[in-house]
């Protein structure tokens, strides 16, 4: 592993030791126009790292031993990696070519790439429990289907999956005190609630028809994660995370809006970058420059 390291001017970079003699800096930047939980290596431009990492997923700690092979292998000999045009036979299935207007190179999944370490932002609320949350406020999940009041219960798990009956409750296997209501991400059969804010079909009755859903995400600790999913194509293609209050919703709301608009007539493919949508924005608040 090579530890990521700040610059004396704050950029964060990583040395990568190719062998006796001969040592790479890599840079590191944040560029939220390309999928999340990718890196494009701008080999052909800056020869920098660009990743879409948003901090409620993790945090990047260290470049992996893969980095070394691939510049050993590809970039220290003549390969396709070197090529603009490569025959599309000779790229492998780790990577892919990328081409937008800022970078010019290579993209790949970040984790083949990247080691990271678990974010402490809090995780979403389990669809399968109702109990007490970190900010003290009662969750009753949407597949709660017991008798008793869940303000009387500390954590219940209510999937289909455990339960006998629809009138007996059956509590989370780590909802025993002190730890009552503190670690239900972990309850049986964890799948993460989401409320569907709002559906949107863009370009419909066109062979470019899609679909995009506004997602909100109630965390832990008062605050709150909005996606913009794309459903076509199975991908989140933003994400905003703030403090959970109904001003973030309304803006979120705006400016997801004015994203779709700009998908009219255009077509996203998956994985697609997405600097040509964003291209005519004029990001005139706060919550529109996070996205």
């Amino acid at each position: 592993m090579y530890k990521i390291k700040l610059s004396e001017i704050g950029s964060k970079f990583s040395t990568v030791k190719m062998d006796s003699e001969h040592s790479v800096n890599f840079y590191i930047n944040k560029y939220d126009k390309i999928p999340v939980n990718k890196v494009v290596y701008d080999f052909f431009n800056s020869g920098e790292l660009f990743v879409n990492f948003p901090a409620h997923l993790g945090e990047l700690t260290a470049l992996t031993e893969s980095i070394q092979t691939i510049y050993r292998n590809y970039i220290m000999k003549d390969s396709f990696m070197k090529s603009p045009e490569p025959g599309p036979s000779t790229i492998p299935n780790w990577t892919e070519r990328y081409v937008d207007d800022r970078l010019n190179g290579w993209i790949f999944d970040l984790n083949l790439l990247f080691s990271t370490s678990p974010s402490t932002i809090p995780v979403p609320v389990c669809k399968n429990f109702t109990g007490k949350t970190r900010d003290g406020s009662i969750h009753v999940s949407s597949t709660y289907l017991f008798a008793n009041q869940p303000s009387s219960i500390d954590s219940n798990c209510s999937s289909p999956k455990v339960y006998v009956n629809k009138l007996t409750p059956h509590h989370c296997v780590y909802s025993n005190p002190p730890n009552a209501g503190y670690n239900f991400s972990s309850c049986p059969f964890y799948e993460y609630d989401y409320e569907l804010v709002k559906s949107v079909e863009v370009n419909p009755d066109t062979s470019k028809a899609q679909k995009f859903e506004i997602r909100y995400i109630k965390l832990s600790d008062g605050f709150a994660t909005y996606q913009l999913f794309d459903t076509t194509n199975n991908q989140v293609n933003y994400v905003v995370h703030e403090k959970d209050t109904q001003e973030l919703k309304d803006n979120v709301i705006l400016v997801m809006d004015e994203i779709l608009s700009s998908y009219e007539h255009h077509i996203l493919k998956p994985n697609q970058k997405q600097e040509e949508s964003l291209s005519s924005f004029e990001k005139k608040s706060y919550i529109l420059s996070l996205v």
